[in-house]
């Protein structure tokens, strides 16, 4: 007897579960049941470390499923119903089986290199920064970093977060081969030995965070992706700007300056975005390998986190004070190679009066970090007569400088305010290696004998309040110290308006500047502060308090950058609380993401006889 039920599901449906004979029945409801185990299996068993519970366990429990159903196939078809039975499958069963099947061509493809698809993952994420701007990246490559994740063990998930950390700062930090040899002319061997360390450094941080994802967190479903994975990349991404110095570089919410996403900055801050493309990204990886209730789930989630964001995005958190204030940024664009020699110190301090000399008027003049080389206590003949001239014309003087301090005999890194006073503001967040050195005094002898800086720049204080300068309050940040949104709160909430001198020369042509820009312009949206942006040859900006970059200079031409700044008080949310709003959320999703797997454990044990 042949049936012909063609593409009619319903009617295969139909026939199998009323017309079908008890013996058929029954076969498929235990192919059900078989294939129930099978999917708990996968889902629970591989939970427990011991090695009752592995993959090759798993994928013999599935090919079981379909050793069963051959035989099932093969008792029906000796009854003359193999039309039945081909539809059925088609139709019925193998919509079921087509998640996983993709999965497994996925885990074939790209899973089956693990540690090199991790590198590569990782060295793509850079993309998603200036000046690339590929923000899509940021959503991709930690989603494709949890899918690699999938089921390994704590020892292998500890090496795929390590390849992938070497992948992403071994890339977006190439830069560092320009200071460190290029101008700073270490031995090639110790640069590259630095360069290495410090990837493995930043690395490390992915290495800790593959292994406890593995060892006490779930293994799949939606608590694995949208609760632990995307908890503990904040929690890491937070836990490395800080730890040993800290070094927040490629934090992932910086890609979304210029997405919708960037109305979340005024409230939550930059970590807010990065848990939300983090969370976004577990949602892309469950749509790929969950159920087909989660699949719907994991779009949703994709989506939502927009939609919220549309009102976000055209709330003013700040309101305009006074009137705009006129500012002249000007850019010097000394090689950092020569800046400190002593044939081109008289020439850099008169290419900056004779490119300030013209804009005296204006009423802020800002000058990158140390942009005269020499300390200060060696300038004051030149100081007093350009601080006379710009006064005399309504015109205030920021210029970084470094700040000896005879009394207690300490060199600061400093921005100078020469308004009605003089006023002092001093690097807090120094740079390791570049303006301290945290080493043992052997090595410091080493590198006085190689003829490489060895002496250290004292960090300011931890709460230093504004400067007081045309009128404002400027708070106030010298070169990466603006990667630190956190500490500047404290300034913050008396500046009207926000200043950064840097000097990202020592970094060459490379994607640094673009990158420390992009950060620069997060800083303004979180406040809610127009910023003033000078950089010894680029990127001198000014930043609105939307974050938007309103007049900028090209890179390494000795210009000015003239224009005005509105002054703003009120503080946004970001500006009131910082990131503990966005920590505590993060461990609370890890702490429920950890109970729902204890739970599940001790509620769904592996025994032998589901086995």
């Amino acid at each position: 007897m042949t049936l012909d039920i063609g593409c009619d599901k319903r009617a295969a449906r139909h026939y199998f579960f009323t017309i079908c004979n008890d013996q058929i029945e029954c076969a498929f409801s235990q192919l059900g049941a078989d294939a129930l185990a099978a999917e708990r299996c996968w889902h629970f068993g591989m939970r427990h470390r011991d090695d009752t519970v592995c993959p090759a366990v798993i994928d013999k429990r599935n090919a079981s499923v379909g050793s069963e159903f051959k035989s099932i196939r093969r008792a029906i078809v000796t009854n003359g119903h193999e039309d039945f039975i081909v539809s059925v499958y088609q139709y019925v069963i193998m919509p079921q089986m087509i998640p996983q099947k993709i999965f497994r061509a996925v885990q074939s493809l790209f899973l089956g290199r693990r540690y090199v698809s991790a590198a590569v993952s990782g060295t793509l994420l850079p993309l998603a920064f200036a000046p690339f701007s590929l923000w899509p990246v940021a959503f991709i490559c930690p989603a494709l970093l949890f899918l690699l994740w999938t089921d390994l063990a704590p020892k292998r998930a500890l090496g795929v977060g390590f390849w992938f950390g070497m992948g992403a700062f071994g890339t977006g930090t190439y830069w560092l081969y320009n200071s460190i040899y290029g101008i700073g002319h270490a031995p090639i061997a110790l640069t590259l030995l630095i360069m290495l360390g410090m990837a493995v450094l930043m690395a490390s941080y992915f290495t800790v965070f593959g292994y406890v994802q593995a060892r006490w967190f779930p293994r799949a479903g939606a608590a694995r992706y949208l609760l632990a994975l995307p908890a503990l990349w904040l929690l890491c991404e937070w836990w490395r700007g800080w730890f040993v110095s800290g070094f927040p570089w490629m934090s992932l919410g910086y890609s979304q300056i210029d997405t919708l996403l960037a109305g979340y900055a005024p409230v939550t801050g930059v970590y807010g975005i990065g848990l939300i493309c983090a969370l976004i990204a577990g949602a892309i990886a469950l749509a790929i390998v969950g159920t087909r209730m989660q699949r719907v789930l994991g779009m949703a989630i994709v989506i939502a986190p927009w939609i919220i964001s549309l009102p976000l995005r055209n709330v003013e958190w700040t309101a305009p004070v006074r009137e705009p204030v006129t500012v002249a940024i000007v850019q010097g664009a000394v090689q950092q190679d020569l800046k400190w020699s002593q044939v081109w110190r008289d020439k850099t301090l008169a290419r900056y009066y004779e490119l300030s000399a013209p804009y005296f008027g204006h009423q802020l003049v800002v000058w990158p970090e140390a942009a005269l080389p020499d300390i200060s206590t060696q300038l004051v003949g030149y100081l007093n007569p350009l601080w006379g001239e710009a006064h005399a014309k309504n015109s205030d003087i920021i210029m970084g400088l470094l700040h000896y301090d005879v009394q207690t005999d300490q060199l600061f890194n400093g921005a100078l305010a020469l308004s009605d006073d003089v006023q002092w503001y001093h690097k807090k967040h120094l740079v390791p290696f570049g303006e301290y050195f945290p080493v043992p005094k052997f090595i410091r002898n080493w590198l006085r004998m190689m003829s490489l800086p060895y002496n250290d720049i004292t960090a300011g204080a931890a709460e230093q309040k504004p400067l007081n300068a045309a009128g404002e309050k400027l708070a106030a940040s010298i070169c990466y110290e603006d990667g630190f949104g956190a500490e500047q709160l404290y300034s913050l909430r008396e500046a009207t308006l926000m200043v950064n001198i840097t000097n990202d020369a020592w970094f060459g042509d490379s994607i640094a500047a673009p990158q420390h820009l992009e950060i620069s312009r997060m800083r303004a949206l979180e406040a809610g502060r127009d910023l003033i942006r000078a950089a010894n040859d680029g990127i001198s900006a000014l930043i609105d308090f939307k974050g938007h970059v309103r007049a900028t200079l090209p890179r390494f031409k000795a210009m000015v950058l003239a224009g005005s700044v509105q002054p703003r008080t009120g503080l946004t949310p970001y500006v009131r609380v910082g990131n503990w709003p966005v920590l505590a959320v993060s461990l609370l999703l890890a702490l429920i993401a950890l109970f729902l797997y204890r739970f599940q454990s001790a509620s769904h044990p592996i025994t032998a006889e589901s086995l």
